[in-house]
């Protein structure tokens, strides 16, 4: 257990705060860096399948082959300031799947994206 505490904007937490917040979000959240690189995700909501092996995987080579292109470019739009998010609604085992795609910035220097997926028919429920 992390004792040491991080001083943010708007308060102050601990390592294992931070965690067990970011595990308490009712969401399949994924971050990804400015290189395009997976660099986290929350492990106790999944939807989307992930492993241990997926952190420092380019995120285009995690998609199918069909939606890479798709991927890039939206990734590509995010990072250069073209969109300020990307919502989608898909479907997985028969469920509705609400994706939103978020672009990080510290100012005006991209950090990189954060994807956060729902089960849509659980959202305001």
């Amino acid at each position: 257990m992390s004792t040491e505490h991080f001083d943010l904007d708007t308060g102050s937490l601990s390592l294992t705060e931070m965690q067990a917040i970011l595990e308490s979000f009712p969401a399949d959240v994924t971050f990804i860096d400015a290189e395009g690189l997976v660099r986290f995700y929350t492990g106790r909501y999944r939807i989307f399948n992930r492993t241990p092996e997926i952190i420092g995987t380019d995120v285009i080579v995690c998609h199918s082959p069909g939606s890479q292109a798709r991927v890039a470019q939206l990734i590509a739009e995010l990072r250069d300031g073209w969109r300020d998010e990307a919502t989608f609604l898909e479907e997985k085992h028969g469920r509705p799947v609400h994706v939103r795609y978020l672009p990080v910035r510290d100012g005006d220097t991209y950090l990189g994206v954060l994807e956060i997926c729902q089960w849509a028919d659980e959202i305001g429920a």
